[in-house]
């Protein structure tokens, strides 16, 4: 019995010092990527990794050098990859904190409003005129529009005070805030025409 015990607690102690100790790439679009083994191949000017599936299987990604921000080893040591080409770039650590403001973005900005936007717009205009090339204006102009929205930050300083004298932070905050937005705004866009499209198709419109 004890025998068991000290096994299980040896399998425990194993997984925990394999979560920890997993490597991870940070992108300079606030994502960060864990993996099992990397590979800087030599004059290509990219970054390989092996990621484990939930299949169990090993895969190997590949990214850009030039998207790279930085890797953590399994020692926990990290390898700074970004370099400034010039004095109008963000030195190491502004970009540090850009992409802190970035990875917020990603993990708490859901712009839902310009999803369902989207959807209604787009469902809508494929009943504007009996052609649907010209009915695909109006979602073209209303992702456009969404391009020019400033993402709020007011949310993001109310939560976190501190981050108001950061304007690496709320710079990443928007920019990433502002791509997400018009990401969802092509989604929903998409998903209304092809609904709408298929409503008047079906309903004898066109």
């Amino acid at each position: 019995m004890k025998r068991i015990f000290f096994i299980l607690v040896l399998f425990v102690m194993l997984i925990n010092l394999s979560v920890f100790s997993q490597s991870t790439v940070t992108l300079l679009n606030g994502k960060t990527k864990p993996f099992l083994r990397s590979y800087i191949a030599p004059g290509t000017g990219m970054f390989y990794y092996k990621i484990l599936k939930s299949s169990g299987k090993e895969k190997t990604k590949s990214v850009l050098l030039d998207d790279v921000f930085a890797y953590t080893d399994s020692s926990n040591i990290e390898h700074i990859i970004y370099e400034p080409m010039g004095p109008n770039q963000l030195s190491v650590e502004q970009m540090r904190i850009y992409i802190k403001g970035s990875a917020f973005a990603h993990s708490h900005h859901e712009p839902y409003w310009s999803l369902a936007g989207g959807f209604a717009v787009g469902a809508g205009s494929m009943f504007i005129t009996r052609n649907p090339m010209y009915n695909s204006i109006l979602p073209v102009a209303y992702c456009g529009g969404i391009a020019l929205v400033k993402p709020s930050t007011d949310k993001l300083i109310l939560d976190h005070p501190e981050y108001a004298e950061s304007p690496d932070l709320l710079y990443g905050y928007r920019r990433t805030a502002r791509h997400k937005n018009i990401k969802y705004a092509i989604i929903g866009s998409v998903g209304g025409m092809l609904l709408g499209g298929t409503v008047a198709f079906l309903t004898g419109y066109y």
